[in-house]
């Protein structure tokens, strides 16, 4: 069936609380509005689809820029629809639309039937982890262990459905790494360990890093933003031109989109429940495996040519 109005799409979010969630959002806006306003003849962004949406996403930049500091871990879902722009020679396009749902860390976890509705009806999913974290808590990898099973259920569920699926693996807070050899080997050595899920399961994903400052002289703070907007139009990008002639498919499959909100709950145990209970029962062996590896990069070397900036794409084409 040809589908020639702008798609709609669903980007999951994964990341525990503070990872930097909502920073990441209000960064990647900030400097797609710096980009706008250096090239104004053509460029691609995304705004909000509604006023809602639009307000939302100005207070929450209007707070870093006036309070010089981070907002606090979000408390509830906040959800926000944006619409991607391209421009050309002063000729503004509608590529699609996404739905960004603003979830709290504690939510996002397998068992949780929120997020496990918004697992089956998202079409890609961000992966968020915390950069300064991952290089000076040596607990920081066991903590990762629940995003890993969210990652091998979310790659097996799109095989099974045949689903083409995409993920973008985000190091937060990158600002705050002081750069230097030993620094990026340390990263480059767990980066190892957090995708080899992903080759395994030949998922669709493309590596990334963001950091967002508060530059603060007088007046109110700058927010500068580096490789913030790239997770997201990478993502809306390849789906576009994955789904460019047909209607999206989400995760779940053919679920009836009136029933999807419902498909989890306990009092609905339909066959997409059956089969995430079951994979997360078969990710006991994929938690010794991790355990394993885990041991193994610890005893292990620092890489002899790290390098944080390598991405490792299925496709390489990050353009809209």
């Amino acid at each position: 069936m040809a589908y020639n109005s702008p798609p709609t799409f669903n980007l999951l979010s994964i990341g525990h609380r503070g990872v930097g969630k909502s920073v990441f959002l209000a960064g990647s806006y900030a400097e797609l509005q710096f980009n706008q306003q250096i090239e104004s003849q053509r460029g691609t962004w995304f705004e909000g689809a509604n006023a809602p949406s639009q307000q939302m996403l100005d207070k929450l930049l209007s707070y870093m820029r006036l309070k010089s500091r981070y907002p606090t871990p979000t408390m509830k879902i906040t959800d926000f629809t944006f619409r991607v722009v391209s421009r050309s020679f002063r000729q503004d396009k509608t590529l699609c639309e996404f739905r960004w749902a603003d979830i709290p860390g504690e939510i996002c976890r397998l068992g949780n039937s929120d997020f496990e509705a918004m697992m089956l009806k998202s079409h890609g999913c961000c992966v968020f982890i915390d950069a300064e974290a991952l290089v000076r808590d040596p607990k920081y990898l066991t903590r990762l262990e629940e995003t890993i099973k969210q990652i091998e259920v979310i790659s097996s569920l799109a095989t099974q459905n045949r689903v083409r699926y995409f993920f973008a693996l985000i190091l937060t807070k990158c600002d705050q790494l002081k750069a230097g050899p030993a620094t990026l080997a340390k990263v480059e050595q767990q980066w190892q360990s957090l995708t080899q899920q992903l080759v395994t399961t030949n998922a669709v994903y493309r590596r990334f890093k963001s950091s967002v400052s508060l530059i603060t002289m007088n007046g109110p703070a700058v927010v500068r933003a580096e490789g913030t907007s790239a997770p997201i139009l990478w993502l809306v990008s390849e789906l576009s031109k994955a789904y460019q002639n047909q209607v999206p498919q989400t995760l779940g499959g053919d679920v009836d989109p009136s029933q999807e909100a419902h498909a989890l709950s306990s009092n609905h145990p339909p066959a997409l429940r059956s089969k995430v209970i079951a994979m997360l029962a078969a990710l006991g062996v994929v938690a010794g495996i991790w355990v394993g590896l885990t041991h193994l990069l610890s005893q292990r070397g620092p890489a002899e040519s790290p390098n944080i900036n390598e991405e490792a794409p299925v496709s390489t084409d990050n353009e809209l």
